[in-house]
């Protein structure tokens, strides 16, 4: 992985908030719930850490629009990957739909916003 100390430090947190707000839902929602929070969690994370991947080996290739370009084309990506992984959850009977779905907004808004901040901390870097 190419990334800078930011971007570590950055997946590092991200990996902690989810493991501590799955460990808050263990104990305080029923299976059903907690497994919805963590399915929606870990597919944000694994998303973010993507992301934080490439973007970390073209900071030095592209240009400010070719990584913007990147992260609108790799945000349409995750809408039909999360489409199609919402559909296979609902197929299972253990997860709670909603559950998931208000973890994976929550969870997908606050990373979003962590992955631009970081974007543009890339970007500033190297002038």
């Amino acid at each position: 992985m190419f990334l800078d100390a930011a971007g570590k430090k950055a997946m590092l947190a991200g990996a902690a908030f989810i493991a501590l707000c799955a460990v808050i839902a263990y104990f305080l929602a029923d299976r059903p719930n907690f497994l919805g929070i963590l399915a929606g969690g870990l597919l944000v994370y694994v998303f973010f850490a993507a992301s934080l991947a490439v973007l970390g080996r073209l900071q030095h290739k592209t240009s400010r629009m070719g990584m913007m370009a990147y992260s609108y084309f790799s945000f349409l990506g995750k809408l039909a990957v999360t489409a199609l992984a919402g559909f296979a959850f609902y197929r299972l009977d253990g997860i709670n739909m909603v559950w998931f779905l208000v973890a994976f907004l929550v969870f997908f808004s606050m990373f979003l916003i962590l992955e631009v901040i970081l974007l543009y901390k890339m970007r500033s870097r190297r002038g």
